[in-house]
Formats: C-alpha cells, sequence, structure tokens
C-alpha cells in the first residue's frame, strides 16, 4: 500500500452508505466500532474544516444518517441516489469535483462499499483512503 500525507486544505470526507436500516446490519464493522469511526471523522473534518459529503442509497422520503455524522460535523445535506456507487450519480461526481480536493477520505459501512468506489473513482484520477 502507498503511503502519503493528507493535506487538509486539498482533502475531502465522503460518508456513503451511512443511513439508518444499513447501518445497523451485522456486515463487516460492528455497529459500536463504526458509530465511534464516524463521530471520531466527523470531528476531524470539522477540526481541519473539511468539506463533507454525505451520500445514501434513495428510500422512500429522506434517508435517515446516523445522528454521528451531524453530532461530529454538524447539519450536512444528503445527496441521495439510486446506483450502487457515489460516483456513477452525476450530482455528487460534479460535487466531488467542484470541491477542488484530490483526496478523499471515506467512511462506509460496509467494507465493499468502500471497494467498489475506490474502483470506479479512478477516472476521477483522485487519491482515496478509506478509513474501514
Amino acid at each position: 500500500m502507498t503511503s502519503f500525507r493528507i493535506i487538509s486544505n486539498d482533502t475531502l470526507v465522503l460518508f456513503a452508505e451511512l443511513q439508518r436500516g444499513i447501518a445497523n446490519l451485522p456486515l463487516t464493522v460492528k455497529p459500536a466500532k463504526l458509530k465511534k469511526g464516524v463521530l471520531a471523522l466527523g470531528k476531524l473534518a470539522k477540526l481541519f474544516d473539511l468539506p463533507v459529503i454525505v451520500t445514501a442509497v434513495a428510500e422512500d422520503g429522506s434517508p435517515k444518517i446516523m445522528p454521528e455524522i451531524e453530532e461530529g460535523y454538524g447539519k450536512v445535506p444528503t445527496h441521495t441516489r439510486k446506483t450502487a456507487d457515489s460516483f456513477l450519480n452525476k450530482t455528487i461526481a460534479e460535487t466531488i469535483q467542484k470541491s477542488g480536493r484530490g483526496t478523499i477520505l471515506r467512511r462506509c459501512r460496509h467494507r465493499a462499499s468502500c471497494a467498489i468506489a475506490c474502483v470506479d473513482r479512478s477516472g476521477f484520477g483522485l487519491p482515496d483512503i478509506c478509513s474501514s
């Protein structure tokens, strides 16, 4: 694995698949560890003034996102999508590109979700770090 420095003015945080229902499933990360990690990454983003993007699969109405995001960072709009990969959604992809940030710190519910994003985001030419 290649290592590199995280430069705060070139980094954004992406929270994906962290809506209620999905976040409570017993997948690869235990719920308590997930909550702790989400809260910590939200606080880190706030401390270093990193932009935060939240994505969720569209459901009926607005998805209920894990409260730890708001507790750690503050209120953030949720970008909903109907694709498995956030980077295939035009609005989300444009939001990431318009941020001007070159590195993405991701927090996902399931490692497979992070892996999909890592592979499919390669067309963006952005380094990517998954905090599993």
